[in-house]
């Protein structure tokens, strides 16, 4: 064995202790054996389709991915309604038999209504887009996870405030609000802000509805055994 820190407060190389392994901290378990402690390696965050690779050393991942946001819709004899949120997905993947995943980000949804992509990491985990934002006082489906330990959906685009003439807001993601709607004849409607999010909707003066935010997914890379 290599010197390592010894728990009696001495260097040495044998009794209980920590040491650096090549970068990866080890503990002398009861049996005598080092054994890893498991933390935090590295984080590889991806917001365009990918393949995630495995660094030396990773034993486990935590996936988090949302679908993309839909686009708001135009508005015109009506104000229209925000595009809703991307769905949401999490979960811990062993992947001490597993060398890369093929990674997808699902793309914003255009504006004036067009639905978000799905973003997925292989097989494990998914989540579908936000539906794009509709005319009048209709809202779009959210996305929705699916695959994971935790499976969320996305937020509905608001509808519109008719009396006032404003279009309404994207939908809210797991990460955040959506884009604000376009308010009369002042403010022209926003792209949607937090990834997964919608895209605001049109008034009936500045008609063009937003597009929404792409998806993104990330993923936590930790080493050594649990």
């Amino acid at each position: 064995d290599s010197r390592y820190l010894n728990f009696g407060g001495i260097s040495g190389t044998s009794g209980y202790g920590i040491r650096d392994n090549a970068g990866i901290i080890e503990y002398k378990n009861l049996d005598g054996d080092w054994a890893s402690i498991e933390g935090v390696m590295s984080v590889q965050t991806f917001t365009a389709s990918s393949t995630w690779t495995k660094p030396a050393g990773v034993t486990k991942i935590r996936v988090k991915l949302v679908g993309g946001g839909g686009g708001g819709k135009n508005g015109g004899t009506n104000a229209a309604t925000g595009g809703s949120g991307g769905g949401y997905s999490e979960e811990t993947i062993d992947v001490s038999a597993t060398s890369s995943v093929v990674v997808t980000v699902g793309s914003a949804g255009a504006a004036n209504g067009g639905t978000g992509g799905a973003s997925s990491f292989g097989a494990y985990l998914s989540a579908t887009g936000g539906a794009g934002g509709l005319e009048y006082n209709q809202s779009g489906a959210p996305g929705a996870g699916s695959g994971g330990d935790i499976n969320l959906s996305g937020g509905y685009g608001e509808t519109a405030i008719q009396t006032y003439s404003v279009g309404g807001t994207g939908g809210s993601s797991y990460f955040g609000g959506g884009g604000a709607g376009a308010f009369a004849d002042t403010t022209a409607a926003k792209a949607g802000t937090a990834y997964g999010s919608g895209g605001g909707g049109g008034s009936t003066s500045l008609t063009a509805g937003a597009a929404g935010k792409a998806g993104i997914v990330i993923v936590y890379e930790y080493g050594g055994s649990s």
